[in-house]
């Protein structure tokens, strides 16, 4: 009977030793646009991130343009499209998809050392 409740209390301990480790998923999306778009359980950030900064939180999780000189805009339109992008998607809303943030015309003005988004609040084992 000892060696029984000796497993008990080794198999309780066990199963509780590792909750203190764990934590819960949190989810947070966000829809980037030229002009504010309301998507139903996205976070919207708006606004040409060439003109400046734009960030937004959901969750504990925040996404930041930055900084303006990040950004390479086209001339007389900026960085930031509303409905010129991919229509409608079975993950992605279509207004998701429609709207978006742009870097530069062409490869050769991306700038691998200008980072454009910050992320924060993420765990370091989140992906």
């Amino acid at each position: 009977m000892t060696n029984m409740k000796r497993s008990i209390w080794l198999l309780l301990f066990l199963a509780f030793y590792g909750t203190g480790e764990l934590q819960a998923q949190v989810t947070a999306k966000f829809n980037f646009t030229a002009a504010a778009s309301t998507v139903s359980g996205w976070t919207n950030i708006a606004g040409d991130p060439t003109v400046a900064p734009r960030s937004g939180m959901m969750n504990g999780v925040t996404v930041s343009s930055i900084n303006t000189f990040n950004w390479t805009a086209l001339p007389g339109i900026g960085a930031a499209y509303n409905g010129l992008g991919q229509p409608g998607g079975t993950f992605f809303p279509s207004t998701v998809m429609a709207n978006h943030w742009f870097q530069g015309t062409d490869a050769a003005q991306y700038n691998a050392l200008l980072p454009q988004l910050w992320i924060t609040g993420l765990n370091k084992d989140s992906v």
